[in-house]
């Protein structure tokens, strides 16, 4: 390696300098800057009656505004004008009532509460149809269960068997979905077709 001659050593201790020393230096010897001039602070708009309206604003800069729920905005006092009379409400007729519907109506029949509680166990087949037929045969004849007067028909189903949907008015009947009138209709079909005998 070859040795560096005076003028090289000189240029390299300057450049030491310069990078270690000057920054430093600089740092410890800096001044900060002033402060700048805080901007004037505007005049704040004039309110010459003192009502919260700005006078750029307010109809009336001399006369402070009343604030009544009335033109409030306009910076001027005023007088709420009086409410406009109310009209007369003449009352509306009553609507005549119309009667219910048959099916709504109080039954006209007679049927113990008890009964309610076979036609549920029929429905679940908790006893058969023929128990149930009986029954209803029983309390028919008996006069403890009312139906109107049903004639046999002339065509009745001679095989005896009792269709899906009389099951199915009796259970709701049983839950009291349907009137007794509605199961009433359900016993009839029975009678009329020859499967209860009265």
């Amino acid at each position: 390696m070859r040795e560096l001659g005076k003028y090289e050593l000189f240029i390299v201790s300057l450049l030491l300098i310069s990078v270690t020393v000057l920054p430093v230096h600089a740092a410890l010897t800096s001044v900060p800057a002033p402060d700048p001039k805080p901007e004037p602070t505007p005049e704040p708009e004039p309110d010459t009656d003192g009502d919260g309206i700005l006078d750029i604003n307010d109809q009336c800069i001399t006369e402070p505004e009343n604030y009544n729920g009335f033109e409030d905005k306009d910076g001027c006092p005023d007088t709420r004008p009086a409410p406009e009379p109310t009209p007369e409400l003449t009352p509306e007729p009553t609507p005549e009532l119309t009667p219910e519907p048959e099916s709504l109506q109080e039954s006209s029949f007679q049927i113990p509460e008890w009964v309610r509680n076979n036609a549920e166990w029929w429905a679940q087949d908790a006893i058969g149809d023929s128990d149930f037929v009986s029954g209803i045969q029983y309390l028919i004849q008996e006069g403890i269960m009312q139906i109107p007067e049903t004639t046999q028909a002339e065509s009745a189903d001679e095989s005896g068997e009792i269709p899906a949907w009389i099951k199915n008015n009796a259970d709701w009947w049983a839950q009291e979905l349907i009137t007794d009138d509605d199961f009433v209709k359900g016993i009839q079909y029975l009678v009329e077709q020859g499967i209860i005998k009265v």
